[in-house]
């Protein structure tokens, strides 16, 4: 549990810094940048997932999991933000 604490708030983190990277470019270079912004989405998959996981032997094993399933809210919210993005924009 104690790495999951730590790689949950990693697809975040990364999300932050390349939306910040890529909004410093106008025109073209924002759009030849943009595909940076596919890693957290794409990082937050397997860390969702181990959540997920983590959660179901939680409960199984009778321990409330109420902290792993917040961590992996949180982790899930680069995926989240690229699916609204996808939904919105078709």
């Amino acid at each position: 549990m104690d790495l999951f604490k730590y790689l949950a708030f990693a697809p975040v983190a990364l999300m932050a810094a390349l939306v910040l990277y890529v909004s410093r470019f106008d025109g073209w270079g924002a759009w030849g940048a943009a595909p940076l912004l596919l890693l957290p989405p794409l990082l937050s998959i397997p860390i969702t997932t181990a959540g997920v996981l983590r959660f179901r032997v939680d409960r199984a094993a009778g321990r409330p999991g109420r902290a792993t399933l917040g961590l992996t809210f949180v982790a899930a919210l680069p995926l989240l933000w690229l699916l609204l993005r996808l939904a919105v924009t078709r």
